[in-house]
């Protein structure tokens, strides 16, 4: 298995980015994602005081530019609102995970308030043995309990107004579904819609809490 690293970005449809993220300084954020009594996710929370906090290993693993690295570069903060939104959509993701949960420790999740338009979610392969799994990092620690060598990282940037091919079904209203965007971004990294080339497909392992099988990589989000 070779070494990849895969930075996905996804427009946000709609306004004022300003109810989700604050200016004001703030130091690294950390809470739980928990269903059923038991935690899941770990969230951190990187805002202006913490540069390109969470990040880990990135550059050094992918030879990344520092040009490239400014991509990562937090330029805003969390808002207690924010924060509480992107804590939801982990929950909803620790309901719908919680039949096939392996990992002794929960996940951890970077989340990087940034100033480029769009969101992304950055994932990888790489394991803290220096190897290459089939899965990312994220499906490796949820279906096997790997350590992981970097986090699953979410970029949160600014809505584009400006962009005609900004497509949805839904209608654009004065604002965007702060939850939904990172629930989307969670299902990236746990490898759905990412690359045919990875065995990210996490349905083939996942089942319900009631012992049910669903085949995710048929649900576009």
């Amino acid at each position: 298995m070779h070494q990849a690293y895969c930075l996905l970005k996804k427009s946000l449809l709609a306004a004022a980015l300003s109810a989700a993220l604050s200016t004001a300084a703030q130091a690294e954020q950390v809470y739980s994602a928990a269903y059923g009594g038991r935690n899941f996710f770990e969230l951190h929370f990187y805002g202006l005081e913490d540069g390109m906090g969470g990040t880990g290993l990135l550059q050094q693993d992918y030879e990344l530019s520092a040009d490239d690295m400014e991509q990562f570069r937090a330029r805003a903060d969390f808002s207690a609102q924010g924060i509480s939104a992107a804590l939801q959509a982990a929950e909803l993701w620790a309901e719908v995970l919680s039949g096939s949960f392996a990992a002794s420790s929960p996940v951890e999740l970077s989340l990087i308030a940034v100033d480029w338009q769009e969101a992304a979610a950055g994932l990888s392969n790489k394991t803290s043995d220096g190897t290459f799994s089939a899965y990312t990092t994220v499906a490796d620690k949820l279906l096997f309990d790997t350590t992981m060598r970097i986090p699953g990282i979410i970029l949160i940037g600014e809505p584009g107004f400006e962009l005609p091919e900004h497509l949805s079904a839904l209608p654009l209203v004065s604002g965007f579904d702060f939850t939904a965007s990172i629930a989307h971004e969670i299902g990236h990294l746990l490898g759905i819609g990412t690359t045919e080339e990875w065995q990210t497909v996490y349905s083939a392992h996942s089942y319900d809490c009631y012992g049910t099988q669903y085949d995710l990589s048929l649900i576009h989000i």
